[in-house]
């Protein structure tokens, strides 16, 4: 069953669906255990823009970048 939920979800039309929506469906996935958090993780970055340290919030809402 699971097999066939990842093989159904792979073939989803490109652009249908937004990042989000992509997510949550493999969300569910890793949830019922039909995949592992590693595939989670992957297909999480697969829908994800790449982030840099100063994007990602690492510095908080006050980082010296978000002043003059």
């Amino acid at each position: 069953m699971a097999d066939y939920i990842k093989d159904n979800l792979s073939r989803s039309i490109p652009g249908s669906s937004s990042a989000a929506d992509e997510i949550l469906k493999y969300k569910g996935l890793l949830d019922c255990g039909a995949i592992t958090a590693a595939e989670f993780e992957a297909k999480k970055k697969q829908f994800l823009p790449a982030r840099s340290a100063r994007d990602s919030g690492v510095f908080g809402p006050c980082s010296p970048a978000s002043f003059p």
